[in-house]
């Protein structure tokens, strides 16, 4: 009747995704602590794959919510066609979707399946007559090395995936502690960037140009520069990045005009 039909639906919806019917986060909690308890017992490894579709948003803009949807199913039934039949294909919200292999036999084989399901998304879908090409970003992570539960090794995963987001993408990268401890420094680093502008801890380095056929000086460079009351001397390389992708760009881009302004009118 109804009332058994709702109850069936509710109980399928609180295991499984609505839209790809792949396992959802609760259920592959479920099956990564099963799997992990058996590697245990036989001293044996997992591991965990994240994967990210890249610049998925763009097909969301271009062409609808709708396609974005019918571009998320097509990617699962990939994924799912080109992972280990003993794995758990599980969606993890929006346009990212875990994988578990519960038995693997060393990093090398990982590596294959990894590298696998990057190269099965150079073909394009076709969502609704248009052929969207679509690349694939894989972080991994292993029981024991990267860490002992669930939330360690979606976290591990989720930051080695960010790490082949900036390799280029469309490519497979594994979690090592020194790839965290360079999330932590970024997190840090941003987090100190307001103070930095409120504290007025940046400073200009000037360059000279000199025009090589007279000698003459004919201007300068200005360099920014952080002057850190910890960490001394930050050079750009380390925060501009950090700066574009958290808004402090700005405010630092219009203290630095505004400084070097200055600078040239004292100079004049």
């Amino acid at each position: 009747d109804a009332h058994a039909a709702a109850a069936e639906q509710a109980s399928f919806l609180q295991q499984y995704d609505s839209l790809t019917h792949l396992p959802n986060r609760l259920l592959l909690r479920d099956r990564v602590e099963h799997a992990l308890a058996l590697a245990r017992n036989q001293r044996t490894a997992i591991a965990l794959l994240f994967l990210d579709l890249d610049r998925f948003e763009q097909v969301n803009d271009s062409l609808g919510l709708e396609a974005g949807d019918a571009l998320v199913n097509a990617a699962a039934e990939r994924i799912k066609a080109h992972c280990p039949a003993s794995s758990t294909v599980s969606r993890h919200g929006g346009n990212a979707f875990i994988v578990l292999l519960a038995t693997v036999d060393d990093a090398d084989s990982v590596a294959a399946i990894a590298m696998k399901l990057c190269q099965a998304f150079v073909e394009p879908f076709a969502i609704n007559g248009y052929d969207v090409g679509m690349a694939l970003s894989v972080g991994v992570s292993m029981f024991p090395d990267d860490g002992s539960g669930f939330d360690a090794l979606v976290q591990g995963a989720n930051a080695a995936m960010h790490q082949a987001k900036q390799a280029g993408r469309n490519t497979y990268r594994f979690f090592t502690p020194a790839m965290n401890d360079h999330a932590l420094d970024h997190l840090q680093l941003t987090g100190n960037l307001t103070n930095a502008l409120r504290h007025d801890e940046f400073v200009l380095h000037y360059q000279p140009q000199v025009d090589l056929r007279s000698g003459r000086l004919v201007g300068a460079e200005a360099l920014i520069r952080w002057q850190h009351p910890v960490e001394g001397l930050i050079p750009p390389g380390r925060f501009i990045a950090l700066a574009e992708q958290s808004g402090h760009i700005v405010p630092i881009g219009a203290w630095a005009l505004q400084t070097a302004c200055r600078q040239a009118r004292q100079w004049l």
